[in-house]
């Protein structure tokens, strides 16, 4: 990752925004990539606080995964 562009790193290596947004991507992915997981790093280098994180995975649990079961 170290060789991408900040650029390149938002189009093909991270996802953020609304719960809407981040399940769009992943349907993207299932379709184009054949994908049937995905491995969550969700504080990569420890600088987002702790109550944020765990929102996050609350707004993944609760409104990205079901639309994938």
């Amino acid at each position: 990752m170290a060789s991408l562009s900040y650029d390149e790193l938002l189009k093909q290596r991270l996802m953020y925004g609304t719960p809407e947004a981040i399940a769009e991507r992943l349907d993207e992915y299932k379709e184009k990539l054949g994908i049937s997981g995905v491995v969550l790093e969700m504080n990569y280098g420890g600088q987002i606080p702790y109550d944020r994180i765990v929102n996050s995975i609350r707004l993944l649990c609760e409104k990205v995964a079901p639309k994938f079961k």
